[in-house]
């Protein structure tokens, strides 16, 4: 753990297949790697399966739940599938950024993956829907962000502010979905 309380992908050698730890272990962390960061979070709600992932793979939705998000435009028409593409404006901290993020797989109710591209960074988020016991969907969001240029010198320092960016769309996504789960009762 380095001293910002941020474990490092992979244990000691940096590399992702080195790590021993199960995901389980990083549940809520932002890591650090050689290679990029890494945001796992994790949020649990009463609502099925497939209205949550309705809901979260229309990625136009974020905008509703992740307060980095200023806006979002669906760039290509149509249902969501693989190919559809979406517009985000971002603002972190005072920098306001853009990324486009197109849908790579798509796999109903139980994943979507996107991939972003930015003049900063790009990032890879695979989001996993799990039906729990009991009733409910456990939603898995993890986000790989690799920084470019000039940029990628910064990444060891940055375990901070994606820890920051985790947290707040972790807690958006688990109060929108709550929101939801009343409005159906």
């Amino acid at each position: 753990m380095n001293r910002d309380g941020v474990k490092p992908v992979g244990g000691a050698t940096g590399h992702p297949q080195a790590a021993s730890a199960t995901n389980e272990e990083y549940e809520d962390e932002a890591e650090i790697g050689v290679r990029m960061p890494v945001i796992k979070r994790s949020v649990s709600t009463g609502l099925s399966a497939d209205v949550v992932f309705d809901y979260v793979a229309n990625f136009e939705s974020i905008v509703e739940w992740d307060p980095g998000v200023t806006a979002c435009r669906k760039l290509t028409d149509g249902p969501v599938r693989v190919g559809s593409a979406y517009e985000l404006d971002l603002r972190y901290g005072g920098t306001q950024l853009q990324m486009t993020y197109e849908v790579i797989e798509l796999d109903a109710p139980r994943l979507v993956v996107l991939r972003g591209e930015g003049g900063r960074s790009a990032a890879v988020d695979r989001i996993a829907f799990t039906a729990e016991e009991g009733g409910g969907t456990r939603v898995d969001y993890d986000a790989e962000i690799e920084m470019k240029g000039l940029f990628r010198l910064a990444q060891p320092f940055l375990g901070g502010l994606f820890a920051r960016v985790g947290d707040g769309a972790r807690d958006g996504l688990q109060r929108r979905l709550a929101e939801m789960e009343g409005a159906s009762r």
